[in-house]
């Protein structure tokens, strides 16, 4: 803003400097053209002689040279102040085009941002029509697999439960390494539910697609809101289903899947499982990258 008054206050004072020279410099054109007539006059009209003639012409290139060349400097000058004024112009031009490309810019990015943040949103809402899509087909195969009302599947779970409750702390601790408890609890899941094998295999792929697909998203989401979101919609049986039926494959997945998944259960409460000191086993697998 403050260039343009400056360009301004230059322009209305060489369209002032303009003007007057231009009037100067017309004033001095017509005083050295009248030499012309009076040297006429005296010449042809009053003396009516040839004899004085180059005096007379001594006196108009004397009188009317100095006046003409002044006048020409000027009206050079006045060409050069129009040169300047035609320069502001321009610059007023370029400035103008650099406001008008700062604009264009800012609406540019303004119009990205909008695009950006549309299509985030669209991100997003495919993410959670495939995220409940994927949790909708995992309840139907936990009902279709595991019903509540089987008798011999309650009947497995609370004698599976009942081993593992018999590991004490002390014993956990002291007692057993890591890769034996694993085997341990191995052994026992797999000795209760070995029947229903195919089953938990599904029932796992199906949690391993839920966790790849939030994993694939994190730059997208909140990894923990949909985690959370998950857990939440299990029962205390689908949670110890889901935690041992891991454990009891532990070492089947690549290392990737082992990550993705134990980076879930690490949701899952300890007081919610059978054995509430089995979420340690977590802890030597590491986070995915």
């Amino acid at each position: 803003m403050e260039l343009e008054e400056d360009l301004k206050i230059q322009y209305d004072s060489l369209e002032s400097e303009i003007s007057k020279f231009r009037k100067w410099a017309i004033f001095l054109a017509f005083v050295a053209f009248i030499p012309f007539p009076i040297a006429a006059i005296f010449n042809f009209i009053i003396f009516d002689s040839f004899l004085t003639l180059a005096d007379f012409g001594g006196y108009v290139g004397g009188v009317a040279s100095p006046f003409g060349a002044i006048s020409g400097i000027l009206f050079v000058y006045v060409a050069f102040l129009g040169q300047r004024q035609q320069l502001l112009f321009t610059q007023q031009e370029i400035r103008i085009n650099q406001i008008e490309l700062r604009e264009t810019r800012e609406e540019i990015k303004g119009q990205k941002e909008q695009l950006e943040l549309q299509n985030k949103q669209f991100q997003i809402q495919s993410f959670d029509s495939t995220f409940f899509k994927l949790i909708d087909y995992y309840s139907d195969q936990i009902d279709k697999n595991f019903p509540s009302n089987t008798q011999s599947v309650r009947a497995n779970f609370k004698l599976f439960g009942e081993k593992l409750q018999k590991f004490s702390s002390k014993d956990y601790s002291e007692k057993e390494t890591r890769v034996e408890i694993l085997n341990n609890r191995g052994d026992y899941f797999n000795s209760y539910f070995d029947k229903y094998k195919d089953q938990i295999e599904l029932i796992m792929r199906c949690v391993y697609s839920i966790t790849a697909h939030i994993h694939s998203n994190r730059e997208l989401i909140d990894i923990k809101y949909y985690h959370n979101l998950f857990y939440g919609v299990l029962s205390k049986t689908e949670i110890n289903l889901i935690f041992y039926g891991f454990l009891s494959t532990s070492g089947i997945y690549t290392p990737i899947h082992e990550r993705i998944l134990a980076q879930f259960l690490r949701n899952f409460e300890a007081s919610r499982l059978f054995a509430t000191t089995d979420k340690s086993l977590l802890q030597e697998i590491p986070e995915p990258e």
